[in-house]
């Protein structure tokens, strides 16, 4: 919904406030890791992520290669809102993929094909390009001849040419 008083349902947000807390959150990934290669109750609680634990999982996996002295680092701190750490960048990126991939579903419910508006807008690139053209070419010719008028007008002013005003 556009407006978030209106949502009832909120999006729970994992922002540990302490070392304790981070603590916390780094055991249950790993509890959920160890339990998706267990069997029976535990991996049915601790191993069933959701689709955005598991997007958040493997952007994680990714982002732990960035080190604080690399270009990569600044501009995921700058993609995240500067958040610093690991876990709140993954856990943030993987929000905004899920989000991004729930509405591409859901307007592909509605809308042509990706291929489809994909040519319509490079066929109207096309089509506003050569028009673009013609009009450059059509400013292009009125210069020109202006050029000429103007031309023609200095050379009736100085009496059939230029070298003849300095009185060559």
């Amino acid at each position: 919904m556009s407006d978030p008083l209106a949502n009832i349902v909120t999006t729970a947000e994992m922002k540990p406030s302490s070392a304790s807390e981070k603590l916390a959150r780094f055991q249950l990934l790993k509890a959920q890791l160890e339990a998706q290669n267990s069997t029976g109750l535990v991996k049915a609680v601790l191993g069933n992520m959701s689709e955005e634990e598991q997007i958040r999982l493997e952007v994680l996996q990714t982002i732990v290669n960035y080190k604080e002295s690399t270009p990569e680092w600044f501009q995921l701190c700058a993609m995240t809102k500067g958040r610093t750490d690991p876990f709140d960048q993954a856990e943030y990126l993987a929000h905004e993929i899920y989000e991004t991939q729930k509405a591409e579903v859901m307007l592909s419910y509605y809308t042509p094909s990706k291929q489809t508006v994909r040519n319509t807008f490079l066929e109207s690139a096309k089509t506003g390009s050569a028009k673009r053209g013609a009009a450059i070419a059509d400013i292009a010719a009125r210069i020109e001849v202006k050029k000429s008028r103007l031309a023609a007008a200095v050379s009736t002013l100085t009496g059939g040419g230029v070298g003849a005003s300095r009185g060559e």
